[in-house]
C-alpha cells in the first residue's frame, strides 16, 4: 500500500510541474508601453515623436500571423445578380430633392519655432493672450470675438507632435518645434470672416513667439497661397 502512494504523490507532481509550465507567461521581462494614439481628426497634422519612434523600435515585434486559408467564393458570386452601377450623384431615395452638400474643407496654418523649439513657459501665456482656450480633445479652441462668437470653436489649434494634444499641467516643461490652427468648413459663422481671425491669430502668434508663420505644407506662407485661399471661400460663401 506504501508504494501506491508513493507513486500517487509522484505522479500528482509530474502533473502539477507540467500545468505550472503551461500556464507560466511565456515572455515575464517583456513590457511593453502602450502608446498614446492621436485623435483622428489630429493626424494630418502631426509629426512623429522621436522619443517614442526610438521605444516602439527598441521592442521586439511581434512574430507574423499565419495567413488563413482563402474561401472559395467565385462559384456563389457567378448565382448573384449583377448589382447595378450608380452614378457619382445618385440620390438615395425617390422622396424631395435634397439640398446640395456643403463643401467639406480644413484650411491649416502653422506657427514653428525659427531655431530649435517653442517652450510651453512662452507658448501659454501667448495663447491665452490671442483668445485660445484649452477644451475639447485636449487641444485649443477660438469661440470668436464680438459678433462673430459663437457656442462651437471656430478654429482650434493643436501640437505639431504626436498626438497632438496639450496637458495644461504641464505647460511649463513642454518643447515643441511648432503648433497648427485649423479651421473645418463647413463653419458656424462666415468662414471668410473665420479664415481672416485664424491668421490673425496665427500672425499674433508669431510675432509673440518669434515664431515663422507657415502654410498646410509647412512653406513660408505667402500672399499667393492667401489669395488662392480667400477666393476659394469667396466661392464656398457665395
Amino acid at each position: 500500500m506504501m508504494w501506491l502512494l508513493g507513486a500517487g504523490l509522484v505522479l500528482l507532481l509530474i502533473t502539477g510541474v507540467v500545468i505550472w509550465l503551461y500556464l507560466r507567461p511565456r515572455h515575464p521581462s517583456l513590457r511593453r508601453r502602450t502608446a498614446r494614439r492621436p485623435h483622428p481628426a489630429l493626424e494630418p497634422f502631426l509629426q512623429p515623436d522621436p522619443d517614442r519612434a526610438e521605444v516602439d523600435t527598441a521592442l521586439e515585434p511581434m512574430p507574423p500571423r499565419p495567413p488563413e486559408p482563402e474561401v472559395e467564393v467565385a462559384a456563389a458570386e457567378e448565382d448573384l445578380p449583377a448589382q447595378p452601377e450608380l452614378p457619382f450623384d445618385a440620390v438615395r431615395d425617390e422622396g424631395p430633392e435634397s439640398p446640395p452638400e456643403r463643401e467639406q474643407w480644413v484650411i491649416v496654418l502653422h506657427v514653428a519655432a525659427k531655431e530649435g523649439v517653442l517652450e510651453g513657459d512662452s507658448l501659454a501665456p501667448a495663447l491665452a493672450e490671442v483668445g485660445m482656450v484649452h477644451g475639447p480633445m485636449s487641444i485649443f479652441h477660438h469661440y470668436g470675438v464680438g459678433e462673430l462668437k459663437s457656442g462651437q470653436p471656430l478654429f482650434s489649434l493643436a501640437n505639431m507632435v504626436e498626438p497632438g494634444t496639450f496637458d495644461p499641467a504641464g505647460m511649463a516643461g513642454l518643447r515643441t518645434p511648432g503648433v497648427a490652427l485649423f479651421m473645418r468648413l463647413p463653419a458656424p459663422r462666415d468662414p471668410r470672416l473665420v479664415f481672416e481671425l485664424m491668421l490673425n491669430t496665427a500672425e499674433r502668434l508669431a510675432g509673440r513667439l518669434d515664431g515663422r508663420l507657415l502654410d498646410e505644407r509647412r512653406e513660408p506662407l505667402t500672399a499667393r497661397v492667401l489669395e488662392e485661399i480667400r477666393q476659394r471661400l469667396e466661392g464656398v460663401s457665395g
